[in-house]
């Protein structure tokens, strides 16, 4: 955390781990992932607190052509 101010700002790395079995279909070219994640900062001296969400995109490439 880095005092700035009347503000505090701080910075916050998610790993988001996807099996490898999750695997697309033969008709699946592009398969896409899309999550939120809610940060809820409470202030312990009053009753009031920050919902901070954030939209995570992961996207993975699949190359599924079959050459004979």
């Amino acid at each position: 955390m880095t005092p700035s101010g009347l503000d505090t700002l701080f910075e916050a790395n998610i790993l988001i781990n996807i099996p490898d079995d999750v695997i697309p279909t033969c008709k699946t070219n592009y398969m896409k992932i899309i999550n939120e994640i809610q940060i809820k900062v409470m202030f312990e001296r009053s009753n009031t607190y920050v919902l901070i969400t954030r939209e995570i995109l992961i996207g993975r490439n699949y190359e599924t052509r079959v050459e004979n």
